[in-house]
C-alpha cells in the first residue's frame, strides 16, 4: 500500500471519533429534505474547524454546503458528495446520516494525504440536500449541476449504506416522480350523486390500471404509487383526487416511455369518468447512475486490500447522483451495514444505521474512497483514462 493511502489511513482513525459524532447526531436529529438546517450547519462547522473554506446556500439551496480544500496547482479536483435528508416517519431509514459520515471522511482523509505527501489537487466536499423525493423540489445535485458546480470537477464520490457490499447496481434505475391530479364535481352522496363526478373513482381506476400495466413492464422496470388525497367525507362526492407515484427504469428512453404509458392511463381514465386530469414532477428527474468503469475498478481494488469482498450487482433504487454521472466521471458504491433480510426504507434499517457495525462499515468506505481519489492524484493520467470512459459510454449512449 502506498504511503499516501497509509497516512489517509491513520488521519481517518484520528477523526473516527469526530465522524461517529456527526453520524450520531444526523441520526438523532433527522430532518427532511430542504428542510436540513441542523445537518447543514453540522456538517459546514466540521467542515470549517478542520480548515476547508466552507459557502452555505449554494446553488440556491438553504441546507446546501460547498467546502473547499487546494493545494497548488489545484488539479485535479475531487468532489465527495454528501446527503443528509431523512424520511417522512422513518427518520434516517435509508443511512444518509452514514453518507454525510464517508463524504467528510474520505474527503478529510484525502487532504491529510495529499498534505502530508504534497500531492497537488482539490477536495471539495458538497453536502447536496433532497436526495429524497419526499418533498417537492427534490434533487440537489440537479440543482448543483444547473448552477454549474460541477464545472471543473474531475471525479465524484459518494457510498451508500445497504445490505450489500456493491460496486456497480445499487442505484441504477432512473426515477420520474409524479403527482396526478383528477378534478371532478362535488355533490351529496346520499341524495343526489348523480349530480357529483367523483374524483375518486377516478384515482381508484387509475391506481388499478396502472397496477395492470405492470404486466407489460420490463422486469427491471418499477410502478408504485400511493393516493395522498381521496376526498374529505363519506358524504360530499369528492370533487377532487390525488395520487404520487413513481416510474423507475435503467434505461432512461425506456423510463419516458413507461412515463408516457402511465400518462396515457390516466387520461384515459379521466375520459371514462367524466374528469379532469393533471400531471406535475414533484420533483426532479434523476437519470440511471452510470458506474464509471476506471473508479469502479479502482473502488474494486481498494475495497478488496481493506478484506472486503463485493458482492455481485442487485437492482435497486434510484439517486439524483445518476445525472452528475452523465457529465462527471463518478461512483456510487454501497457498503453493507445490515443482515439482506433488512431492506432499506425500513424502522430496522433506521436502527441499523446507528449501530457500530454501521459505522465500522462507513469507516471502511470512507478508507476505500479516500484510497481511490489518491489513486488518481498519485497517477493523473488515471483522471484521463476515467474522462475517456465517460466519453465513450455519453457516444453509446448516443447510438
Amino acid at each position: 500500500m502506498h504511503e499516501a493511502k497509509v497516512t489517509a489511513e491513520t488521519a481517518l482513525r484520528l477523526l473516527r471519533p469526530k465522524l461517529e459524532a456527526l453520524s450520531t447526531f444526523l441520526h438523532s436529529h433527522p430532518e427532511l429534505g430542504l428542510q436540513e438546517e441542523k445537518a447543514c450547519r453540522t456538517v459546514a462547522d466540521l467542515l470549517r474547524e478542520e480548515g476547508f473554506e466552507v459557502e452555505t446556500g449554494v446553488a440556491g439551496l438553504s441546507t446546501s454546503v460547498a467546502g473547499t480544500w487546494s493545494q497548488a496547482p489545484g488539479k485535479p479536483h475531487l468532489a465527495f458528495l454528501a446527503e443528509y435528508d431523512a424520511l417522512p416517519e422513518l427518520g434516517h431509514a435509508c443511512g444518509h446520516n452514514l453518507i454525510a459520515m464517508v463524504a467528510v471522511g474520505a474527503a478529510l482523509a484525502t487532504r491529510e494525504a495529499m498534505r502530508a505527501h504534497g500531492l497537488p489537487g482539490t477536495v471539495t466536499v458538497y453536502g447536496t440536500p433532497a436526495e429524497e423525493g419526499a418533498v417537492d423540489g427534490a434533487g440537489g445535485k440537479v440543482d448543483f449541476l444547473k448552477a454549474g458546480l460541477f464545472r471543473g470537477i474531475d471525479a465524484c464520490f459518494i457510498a451508500h449504506p445497504s445490505s450489500r457490499n456493491l460496486i456497480d447496481g445499487g442505484a441504477g434505475r432512473g426515477r420520474v416522480a409524479l403527482e396526478v391530479t383528477f378534478h371532478g364535481k362535488s355533490a351529496h352522496a346520499g341524495s343526489s350523486p348523480e349530480q357529483g363526478v367523483n374524483a375518486l373513482d377516478a384515482a381508484v381506476l387509475a391506481y388499478s390500471g396502472w397496477n395492470a400495466l405492470r404486466q407489460r413492464l420490463k422486469a427491471e422496470a418499477r410502478l408504485h404509487a400511493v393516493i395522498t388525497d381521496g376526498g374529505v367525507s363519506p358524504n360530499i362526492v369528492p370533487a377532487r383526487a390525488r395520487l404520487r407515484l413513481y416510474v423507475r427504469a435503467e434505461d432512461s428512453a425506456y423510463l419516458r416511455q413507461v412515463e408516457e404509458w402511465v400518462k396515457e392511463c390516466a387520461r384515459g381514465v379521466a375520459q371514462a369518468t367524466g374528469t379532469r386530469v393533471e400531471f406535475r414532477h414533484t420533483c426532479h428527474t434523476y437519470e440511471p447512475v452510470l458506474t464509471n468503469p476506471v473508479l469502479g475498478r479502482l473502488y474494486r481494488d481498494n475495497l478488496i486490500a481493506l478484506g472486503i469482498q463485493p458482492d455481485p450487482p442487485v437492482p435497486g433504487g434510484s439517486s439524483d447522483a445518476g445525472n452528475v454521472s452523465l457529465v462527471v466521471p463518478l461512483i456510487h458504491p454501497h457498503f453493507a451495514i445490515c443482515p439482506t433480510e433488512i431492506a432499506g426504507h425500513t424502522p430496522e434499517f433506521a436502527q441499523a444505521a446507528a449501530g457500530p457495525k454501521a459505522h465500522q462499515a462507513a469507516f471502511l468506505a470512507a478508507q476505500a474512497l479516500a484510497m481511490t481519489a489518491l489513486d488518481l492524484l498519485l497517477d493523473p493520467g488515471l483522471v484521463e483514462e476515467a474522462w475517456r470512459e465517460l466519453r465513450d459510454t455519453e457516444a453509446s449512449l448516443l447510438g
